[in-house]
């Protein structure tokens, strides 16, 4: 399979923010402002049809879902603990989206229009299968923005299946626990090994360490021979020995890989390795099944957050390449194509910024 090189493949991730807003006032301004100018129903009459409607479908949806998650009260001690946290985790940005607006524009027209506003107009009007298809807009907006809803249901089935964190917490172990520790002497070590087996820049394009993401979570305990494309070096970088935990002189130690590139007929030499936190969700998984619907998740949010902690560091950020790849929907994907493509990236991305030096 070939990899597109020029743009690294990165998780999913959800981000509908600007979307939202959007689509938010594209759904106002249309039943709001353009409507009320190609129908005989007033501004005023279209906010008490969509208040209505709002009413009689999305409300009592939101009331469905809030009696189905107090099922689980018995979860916490007392009523109090429910109720904050029903506060705290139950979405209402969605009913106040849908209805707040509506009663901004009737609070805005009974202050400018007190004296042309009787209720008894508002019941004699009759209002169009047109009029109340466009209203709909209204309650099926409130169901979208409470479609990435967090609802106190899932809530508690994330803290009784054993105080579930997510992979924002493995990616901070990961990092704190391991890269802050190897990469401060990491550049040294591969000079030294590029010294010691007399090999050029080129052989060694890249000099940071190569973590591997599979969409799947798995990665080999041991390299496997891709048709001779990819082999671990026997020798691989010195070892970082530091007292840690009371496990005096712990070694941590990177292995080298050899990938071999036909087009050039040269091999390049990297440090390569899989996100370990990764393999152990893999594991996990294998003894207890039901954490992999979370797999998309854990991924997703296991890169960012490392991609975040790794951009904000220093010593980190120059030191380590994230690569994420999916080996799901490709299962014959061969990681040294993966490798050699982010390579061939990187090396364009210094290509560009030598360039952009020398002009400045």
């Amino acid at each position: 399979m070939k990899v597109n090189s020029r743009y690294p493949q990165k998780p999913l991730r959800r981000k509908t923010f600007k979307f939202d807003i959007l689509l938010f006032l594209m759904v106002l301004i249309f039943v709001f402002g353009y409507v009320p100018t190609i129908t005989n129903t007033s501004r005023l009459h279209l906010c008490v049809l969509s208040l209505v409607c709002v009413s009689s479908i999305f409300l009592p949806y939101r009331i469905v879902v809030f009696l189905r998650d107090s099922v689980c009260l018995y979860t916490y001690v007392s009523v109090t603990d429910f109720l904050l946290k029903s506060v705290k985790t139950y979405n209402w940005r969605s009913i106040f989206c849908t209805c707040g607006p509506i009663i901004g524009l009737l609070l805005f027209h009974w202050l400018h229009h007190e004296n042309d506003v009787k209720f008894q107009d508002l019941l004699s009007v009759q209002f169009s299968l047109l009029d109340i298809f466009i209203c709909l807009l209204i309650p099926a907006l409130g169901l979208y923005y409470q479609w990435d809803d967090c609802p106190l249901l899932e809530s508690y089935r994330l803290e009784e299946t054993s105080k579930f964190s997510g992979g924002s917490c493995m990616a901070r172990g990961f990092f704190y626990g391991y890269l802050k520790i190897i990469t401060p002497g990491l550049y040294d070590k591969i000079i030294i090994f590029q010294n010691e087996n007399n090999l050029s820049d080129k052989e060694v394009p890249v000099k940071r360490l190569f973590v591997l993401i599979p969409s799947s979570t798995f990665i080999f305990d041991k390299l496997r021979k891709e048709a001779d494309t990819v082999e671990p070096v026997e020798e691989g970088l010195d070892a970082h020995k530091q007292d840690r935990g009371l496990v005096l002189k712990r070694a941590y130690q990177n292995s080298m890989y050899k990938v071999r590139n036909k087009e050039k007929d040269r091999d390049y030499y990297v440090p390569l390795e899989g996100a370990t936190p990764l393999k152990t969700f893999y594991e996990t998984c294998i003894s207890e099944p039901q954490y992999k619907e979370f797999k998309s998740e854990i991924i997703s949010s296991f890169y960012y957050e490392l991609e975040r902690l790794i951009n904000r560091d220093r010593i980190v950020k120059d030191m380590v390449e994230l690569i994420y790849y999916d080996d799901e929907n490709d299962p014959d994907i061969e990681l040294a194509e993966v490798v050699k493509q982010r390579i061939k990236y990187l090396n364009r991305l210094n290509k560009s910024k030598n360039k952009k030096r020398k002009v400045l």
